[in-house]
């Protein structure tokens, strides 16, 4: 696991509130009587599941739509491989195909450092409208070849939208109030466990530090998949377009099949 800038701000979070909660423990609370430890205790529990059912409900969520951003990239490179491979079934190709690699490397040297800012690539945007225009030209000049021309404009047509799709998952998907409210249940759970106390004190120190780092890592978990282009925390590869390059790039071009018959 590579220890990114998110990952070290939230394991600092967990030095300095196991530290101030040590403090408070020490410094400032009085050992509770039993009466009011169980009252403690209900109430405990009850924030413990209200941060859980709000970590469960948002993780389940993030988790949907980073996997939906993964399958969009590999979607995406995919249909660019099928434009290739069906404009081999015409004379004059090469071009169009030219055209798919210089999109797929201005994803990959422009388009991906942006989008970790939240921003797309006018190259990558420039590469996109000449692929169409080269698609849409290629299959004018084909309109005997039925198949052809419906089968490149359909995988044209799929290939934009997971490009837009994958544009609309720049943003954040959690809400800012679930996220405060999420924030504000894991504080408050540990301000609860706080409370607590057993007559051991390293057994003390133990739980303490097995709930804050518990509440903190759940968070860190949240903020690494909420948004899966930020080349930090669980972030999707560029892998897909990466092979593709490599595809392309070390294919030698072939001579273009012979013309079809005209009528």
């Amino acid at each position: 696991m590579v220890l990114d800038q998110l990952f070290l701000w939230h394991l600092g979070a967990i030095l300095v509130i196991f530290a101030s909660a040590c403090w408070v423990k020490h410094k400032v609370c009085r050992p509770l009587e039993d009466g009011q430890q169980s009252i403690l205790g209900i109430a405990t529990r009850f924030v413990a599941t209200l941060f859980a059912f709000i970590l469960g409900f948002t993780v389940a969520i993030l988790w949907k739509d980073y996997r939906e951003a993964d399958k969009r990239v590999v979607n995406e490179a995919t249909e660019l491989r099928i434009i290739c491979s069906l404009s081999r079934a015409v004379e004059q190709s090469q071009t169009l195909r030219d055209r798919v690699l210089a999109y797929t490397q201005a994803v990959i040297e422009e388009e991906w450092p942006a989008m970790t800012k939240g921003q797309t690539s006018p190259k990558a945007d420039q590469a996109r409208n000449r692929l169409w225009v080269e698609s849409l030209a290629l299959a004018k000049k084909y309109p005997q070849q039925k198949s052809f021309t419906e089968a490149i404009l359909k995988a044209l047509v799929q290939f934009d939208h997971d490009r837009r799709e994958r544009m609309a998952l720049l943003e954040k998907s959690v809400h800012p109030l679930i996220y405060y409210t999420l924030i504000l249940s894991g504080i408050s759970t540990i301000i609860c466990f706080t409370f607590l106390s057993v007559r051991r004190t390293q057994l003390q120190y133990l739980l303490d530090a097995i709930i804050v780092s518990a509440v903190v890592f759940n968070i860190y978990l949240v903020s690494a998949i909420d948004l899966p282009f930020s080349g930090t925390g669980i972030t999707v590869s560029p892998k897909p377009f990466l092979n593709l390059q490599q595809q392309l790039a070390t294919e030698i071009p072939e001579a273009d099949p012979a013309p079809a018959d005209r009528k």
